[in-house]
């Protein structure tokens, strides 16, 4: 986590593993769904290889739950999973 200097809130991040996303607009409504949640000041994704595309966020872990996240990406029919590097 880091420290927020503008309100005390440390802040997380987690990258995720997408398959599914293979075009632009798989990324938009990713991206979108992911902003959308409570907790998650930014988001991010975009499509790369055939196996799977990678989705992030910084989040609030006091307001949200990684679970919640990949919930809602599932929501849009994709498949999520924690990267490797932050499941630990």
């Amino acid at each position: 986590t880091q420290p927020d200097m503008n309100g005390g809130i440390d802040w997380a991040r987690v990258d995720f593993s997408v398959q599914g996303m293979d075009c632009a607009g798989c990324v938009i409504g990713t991206r979108a769904a992911l902003k959308r949640l409570d907790g998650v000041r930014e988001a991010g994704a975009s499509f790369g290889s055939l196996e799977a595309s990678p989705a992030w966020a910084v989040y609030d872990p006091a307001r949200v739950t990684s679970e919640r996240m990949m919930a809602a990406i599932r929501e849009l029919g994709y498949t999520p999973a924690i990267s490797p590097e932050d499941a630990q």
